[in-house]
């Protein structure tokens, strides 16, 4: 399963890209647009950490509780690890360039207002084509988010986990991926790749390198991993 970033949708052109690939090895995989976006129902209020998180159950029981991989861009590897918390079908998660302590990160970086109806407008537009989506984020979305403190869960947790960390990217500070690594539990694996854009949808070159490092996890021996850079 592949997880778009924040406001991202899941027929974004990275989205696509890592889902035909390991659909060519024989994987079923799907993505979906979270709860309130795109052409997922319902309004903004329902795109909350605490839905997305019940979403992700949802598709997996659907499928036939099969034993499941979690690939999450951006803050949404934060959700599949959520997710993976509490489903025994999920086996491994994937992140790919994902900051990891969201009570921090809302409190303290985005939203600092404390008033109750405070909004934060975003745009966003579906790779090829030119339809543009405002979506105003209401300060319920932060507050839910703060609720997930994942430190303890994540040091203890012993499903595979795979870190791939952009080079350079400008919006999740690399060391502190790489300090949110030290502290998982094994096994987990970090890879760095060549990633000069957070939002790497437009970079075949970058893309191609996280799905080789995917293959590698996914398949019969994940941990024989090597720096595809």
């Amino acid at each position: 399963m592949c997880l778009p970033g924040f406001l991202d949708g899941g027929n974004y052109g990275h989205m696509q890209a890592h889902r035909a690939y390991v659909a060519q090895r024989w994987y079923l995989c799907v993505s979906f647009d979270p709860p309130g976006t795109f052409a997922s129902p319902g309004d903004i209020h329902l795109y909350t950490v605490t839905n997305y998180v019940h979403a992700i159950h949802e598709l997996i029981a659907y499928f036939w509780n099969k034993s499941t991989t979690l690939l999450g861009h951006s803050m949404w590897w934060t959700i599949a690890l959520l997710a993976s918390f509490e489903n025994e079908y999920i086996e491994k998660t994937i992140s790919i360039m994902s900051p990891y302590d969201m009570a921090t990160r809302y409190q303290d970086k985005i939203w600092t207002s404390r008033q109750t109806t405070w909004y934060r407008s975003h745009t966003r537009n579906m790779q090829d084509n030119d339809i543009v989506h405002t979506y105003s984020v209401p300060r319920s979305f932060a507050e839910d988010a703060m609720r997930y403190d994942m430190l303890q869960e994540l040091q203890t947790s012993v499903k595979p986990k795979l870190f791939i960390i952009g080079k350079e990217d400008s919006i999740v500070n690399p060391q502190e991926a790489k300090a949110w690594y030290v502290c998982a539990g094994e096994p987990k694996q970090l890879v760095i790749v060549d990633a000069y854009d957070h939002n790497y949808r437009n970079f075949p070159e970058v893309i191609e390198q996280i799905n080789k490092t995917v293959e590698q996890f996914i398949g019969e021996q994940p941990w024989d991993l090597v720096d595809v850079r």
